[in-house]
């Protein structure tokens, strides 16, 4: 769900800054408004990360001072509501707006961080670091963008300090509010940061990035963007495939499945972690993910390997599922987690 938000957003990003371009020009356009919207709108029903694109569109909408640039938001803003609304109403239809209130909202809930701002900056510089410990020429390329597109901000108009903004906003809100220990969040602003990292890279390949710059330190500039890219390619893109490859039958979660579908019996109830969501809906029970295990509402309980999950009494282990991942040519141990699980039954009901 967070790479379809971030597409999603993205595409709503891209629409929404053409539609202020082409509004100086040729005034608003119902169509991209409504596209707009509506990808905003699917953004936010499948995260609620959603919100932070909303408020940076709003902060880069302030910035261009146009009233109508602000009712073209504002549009937006409603367009968007539209799936959400369309989305609560069929959960109220279906009589499970309590289920979407533990499911959705507490869940969410549970993905913030608490803190003060400077711990909590502090804490999303830290974990920018650990994140792309083995690329670091890729967050010193993505940082090194944005300085690159604020220092020749006038060559771009309004836009270098809007793609700022862009960055800006999300990163805030991802620091201040969310937590440091699950979620991939911090995706959301450092997609910024690699447009910002590209047309700097643009520009450096074509020399245009030091001025009366000779050939030769061209060659260097290139031959180290060239180092960046090998860094990227080895650590990031080719080794993640590598490992995905590596690793492929232990990742498979098939099996996961089938193993599940022995315990769990059409129509039943289970509490358990997200990472069975989908084997639990194929074998035709749901999922609880939020609450304390009940007797009285959960059929089975599945816990994770090492998640320490107090179970309460009268429960036993009637299966496990997955296997460890292998480390990666037998030497390189990546922190990526596993789908080993236990399966649990009441003794008494």
């Amino acid at each position: 769900m967070d790479t379809q938000c971030l597409f999603l957003a993205l595409l709503s990003v891209y629409v929404f800054v053409r539609l202020l371009q082409d509004d100086d020009e040729n005034g608003p356009n119902r169509k991209k408004i409504v596209l707009a919207g509506l990808f905003l709108g699917l953004a936010g029903i499948t995260h609620p990360m959603a919100v932070a694109w909303v408020a940076a569109l709003g902060v880069v909408t302030m910035l261009w001072r146009n009233r109508a640039h602000l009712r073209i938001f504002l549009w937006v803003v409603v367009v968007a509501a539209v799936p959400a609304l369309v989305w609560i109403l069929s959960v109220a239809a279906a009589g499970d707006l309590d289920l979407l209130r533990i499911q959705f909202l507490e869940h969410g809930s549970s993905r913030l961080s608490g803190g003060g701002v400077f711990k909590s900056i502090v804490d999303e510089a830290i974990r920018y670091a650990a994140e792309y410990s083995l690329a670091p020429g890729l967050l010193a390329l993505y940082f090194g963008g944005l300085v690159w597109v604020l220092s020749h901000r006038d060559q771009f108009d309004r836009a270098g300090l809007g793609l700022a903004i862009l960055f800006a906003v999300p990163a805030l809100i991802v620091a201040l509010f969310m937590s440091k220990k699950v979620g991939f969040y911090f995706l959301h602003p450092v997609a910024i940061l690699a447009i910002a990292a590209g047309a700097m890279m643009s520009a450096l390949w074509e020399g245009r990035l030091v001025q009366r710059a000779s050939r030769r330190d061209s060659q260097v500039f290139r031959f180290v963007l060239l180092l960046v890219l090998v860094n990227v390619l080895l650590a990031g893109i080719i080794g993640r495939y590598t490992a995905l490859a590596y690793q492929w039958r232990q990742r498979d979660h098939s099996p996961v499945a089938r193993a599940l579908a022995e315990h769990v019996s059409p129509g039943s109830v289970v509490w358990g972690p997200p990472d069975i969501w989908y084997a639990v809906e194929k074998a035709g029970a749901s999922l609880r993910i939020r609450g304390e295990p009940d007797p009285r509402i959960h059929d089975l309980l599945v816990t994770k390997l090492g998640a320490n999950t107090a179970l309460p009494d009268g429960v036993s282990k009637v299966g496990e599922l997955g296997v460890a991942l292998p480390p990666v040519f037998g030497v390189v141990r990546l922190p990526s987690t596993d789908y080993r699980m236990s399966v649990w039954a009441w003794t008494e009901r």
